[in-house]
């Protein structure tokens, strides 16, 4: 019993540390949520190895009750760290298309789920050249566009050059769920150096489910190059 009493300590000393230690590993783009939770995880995982083959039932329900509460203030402190992100500048890279060209992304806000939250990101595009929108992909002729079409391929990338995501932009959907928004109506054309929307498309960073605390970039890429990256990437897991 006196083992497991000091296993419980020493979870809890670590749990402390972990917390009182996440603003030294920030990243500069999205602040200490990201880092927060990705220790989080971490620190789930190694508990649950510990615990995999114990008989130590007391014990083991002991370790939950203190993760559980460690895990209520990384939620707690990730909350109040994800808003400070709100309007920085995300690097990017990658100009691969005829018809449109990424000209800013940001951090646009943190939206607070039970368990953590996620970023919207803002993009903004511009038309490299004139062409007519119109509401399907169906419906377009050649080098018309279309307004429901997500023509853009993202992946967003750690420092080292690691997929974190893969994803794809609709350059005018100005909303991220149901009924499509949208500054162009179908049959109007957009100019060339205009904006496909002014408030810009939405990416979705999930920092609970993904690791986001090593990003560093979005990548664009043409349609072989995204099926190319994302194939190799998971092929090897």
């Amino acid at each position: 019993m006196k083992r497991n009493l000091l296993k419980i300590t020493a979870l809890a000393f670590a749990v402390s540390v972990v917390v009182s230690g996440c603003g030294s590993g920030s990243n500069s783009t999205l602040g200490e949520a990201p880092v927060i939770l990705s220790k989080l995880n971490a620190d789930r995982k190694r508990l649950v190895e510990e615990t995999r083959n114990s008989r130590d039932y007391d014990g083991i329900r002991s370790k939950m009750q203190e993760f559980k509460d460690y895990e209520k203030e990384c939620f707690e402190r990730a909350a109040e760290e994800g808003p400070k992100a709100v309007g920085n500048d995300v690097d990017f890279s990658g100009d691969p298309y005829e018809a449109f060209k990424v000209k800013e992304a940001k951090v646009d806000e943190y939206v607070k789920l039970f368990n953590a939250g996620y970023y919207n990101i803002r993009v903004k595009v511009e038309a490299k050249k004139d062409f007519v929108v119109r509401q399907n992909k169906s419906e377009c002729a050649a080098g018309e566009e279309a307004l429901t079409d997500a023509p853009l391929h993202y992946v967003a990338l750690t420092s080292d050059g690691t997929p974190i995501i893969f994803g794809h932009l609709n350059p005018f959907r100005t909303n991220d769920s149901g009924k499509l928004e949208a500054d162009y109506q179908p049959g109007q054309t957009v100019k060339a150096g205009e904006l496909c929307s002014e408030k810009g498309g939405i990416i979705t960073f999930d920092i609970y489910n993904n690791d986001f605390s090593k990003f560093a970039e979005l990548k664009f890429l043409s349609q072989e190059e995204y099926d190319n990256m994302r194939n190799e990437f998971y092929s090897g897991k």
